[in-house]
Parts: C-alpha cells; sequence; structure tokens
C-alpha cells in the first residue's frame, strides 16, 4: 500500500503544480486564492483598519462550515469599537471538512456569546409529523453527546389538512454488508459501495411512486 500511496501524491503533487501554473499564466483567482489573498492584505494595519470602520455588524451565516482562513478575515475585520458578529450555524449541518471547515470554531463562537446565545427553534417548512420524527430520531442520535446539545424543533405553521392521511414520513435502511467469506464477500462494504447502494435504494423507490 505505501508504494501506491507514494504514486497517489506524486500525481496529485504534480496535477497541482499544473493547476497552480495555468493559474499564474491566465492571471486566474480560485475561491481559495480569494480568500487567503484577502487575509494577507489585512494584515496591513492601514487596510485592516479601514475595514474595520466600514462594519458595525457582521454576520456569518453557515457558520458550523468556516475554516481557519474565514474566521482570521472575520477577526481581522472584527478589530474596531462596538462591533457585533451574529454567527448562524448548526452543529449537525457540517458538511464542508473535507475543504478544511472546523466545527470548533463555532463552538468557540458559541460558547463565548453567553447570554447572547439564541436557539432558533420554530420550524415553518414542515408538518408536525416530520418534526415529531426529527425529534425522535435527533434525541437517541445525539443523547449524552458531548459536542451537540440536541434542542428539539417545534412546529409553527398549520397546514391543511389532506383528504386521505398519507405517511409524511418513510425510513429506507440500507444494511452495511461485513466480510463474509462462506457467502462469498471476501471484504465488507466500503464507503462508496454503500453510497451507491444507497442511492439506487432511493432509486428504485422513486420510481415505484
Amino acid at each position: 500500500i505505501a508504494p501506491l500511496k507514494v504514486r497517489i501524491y506524486a500525481h496529485a503533487g504534480a496535477i497541482r503544480r499544473h493547476y497552480e501554473g495555468m493559474k499564474a499564466e491566465q492571471s486566474l483567482l480560485d475561491f481559495d486564492d480569494l480568500q487567503r489573498f484577502a487575509l494577507r492584505l489585512l494584515n496591513n494595519a492601514d487596510v485592516r483598519a479601514e475595514y474595520a470602520s466600514r462594519f458595525r455588524h457582521v454576520l456569518l451565516d453557515e457558520a458550523q462550515d468556516t475554516n481557519k482562513v474565514q474566521k482570521a478575515i472575520i477577526d481581522a475585520i472584527m478589530c474596531g469599537d462596538g462591533q457585533c458578529l451574529f454567527a448562524v450555524g448548526d452543529l449537525k449541518q457540517s458538511i464542508y471538512g473535507f475543504r478544511g471547515a472546523d466545527v470548533s470554531i463555532f463552538r468557540e463562537i458559541h460558547r463565548s456569546a453567553n447570554e447572547g446565545r439564541l436557539q432558533l427553534q420554530d420550524n415553518y417548512r414542515s408538518r408536525s409529523e416530520v418534526i415529531d420524527f426529527i425529534n425522535a430520531a435527533g434525541t437517541s442520535l445525539w443523547d449524552g453527546d458531548e459536542l451537540i446539545d440536541y434542542s428539539n424543533l417545534v412546529c409553527r405553521f398549520d397546514y391543511r389538512s389532506e383528504s386521505a392521511p398519507l405517511p409524511h414520513v418513510e425510513m429506507l435502511l440500507i444494511e452495511k454488508q461485513q466480510a463474509d467469506p462462506d457467502a462469498g464477500r471476501e471484504k465488507a462494504d466500503d464507503s462508496a459501495a454503500l453510497h451507491e447502494r444507497e442511492a439506487l435504494a432511493i432509486a428504485m423507490r422513486i420510481r415505484r411512486i
């Protein structure tokens, strides 16, 4: 496995160098570049003071998916007096760890807010049957979790009753196949195989609707 990893890293390095060269030749910046260069500019005290003077209130949305560079940018423009940071996030919805998102950043913002913390529990999107299921599942999944303190959602929209009762929640369970040489399975499902089986089950269910 080690030689294979060495070759993979070598190819990845070559791709990266080619990509950086292409950007330099065509004077292009990608999203990561924009963040990196913005932070570099804000390291200048005059630039930092200029931008800090423009913002009294800063809104950080999807704060659970903030990375360290983005947090450093926010810290830089929050160096003035009388400024207020309003961060909105949900640890359970963090999906950008593969791009450097660090949920500990939002946890620290949440912890330091003290009396300024708000729980956004009111839900206007879903029927009560859906909310009841989510609350039951959430309480079971995160009971005793050290990182996530689950708060029940509250249904705030009175949906019109349907003429015929229909299930509002349906769960499809996909069993992860374990290695079983006697059954011809030499190894357990990896994440790619499991995701493929999940997608197939969902497609078959949609087809039956």
